[in-house]
C-alpha cells in the first residue's frame, strides 16, 4: 500500500514552511523499516497556494505505524496559520490485482 500526504498552505507562507520542514526532516528521518519514499515533497503551485506531494510504499502491516508517524510530523506544522493535510492510501498494482481476483 501507497501513502499520500498532501500538504497546502498559502504563497505567503512558504518560507516558514520549508523553514519548518528542514526542522522536520532531522526530527523525522525516513524509517525504512515502516516504508519507503517514492516521491518527496514534490509541489506546484495553484490559485490558492502551494499544494505539496509525499509518497511512500509502506510495507505490509505498517500502515497504521506510518498513519501514526506522519501524524506526527503533520503536528509540528500546526502554527503555521493556514497549513492544512491530508492522507490517502492507495494499493500498489499487486494489491489492486488481488482485489480484484488476478493476483496471488
Amino acid at each position: 500500500m501507497y501513502l499520500m500526504i498532501i500538504a497546502y498552505y498559502p504563497n505567503d507562507k512558504a518560507d516558514e514552511v520549508i523553514k519548518k520542514y528542514l526542522e522536520t526532516m532531522e526530527k523525522f528521518p525516513n524509517d525504512e523499516s515502516i516504508g519507503k519514499e517514492i516521491l518527496s515533497a514534490s509541489g506546484r503551485g495553484t490559485k490558492d497556494g502551494v499544494e505539496v506531494f509525499t509518497i511512500l510504499d509502506i510495507k505490509k502491516g505498517k500502515m497504521d505505524e506510518a498513519i501514526l508517524r506522519a501524524t506526527k510530523l503533520m503536528h509540528e506544522f500546526r502554527s503555521i496559520q493556514g497549513y492544512r493535510y491530508e492522507f490517502k492510501t492507495l494499493a500498489n498494482t499487486e494489491e489492486a490485482l488481488e482485489i480484484y481476483g488476478f493476483g496471488s
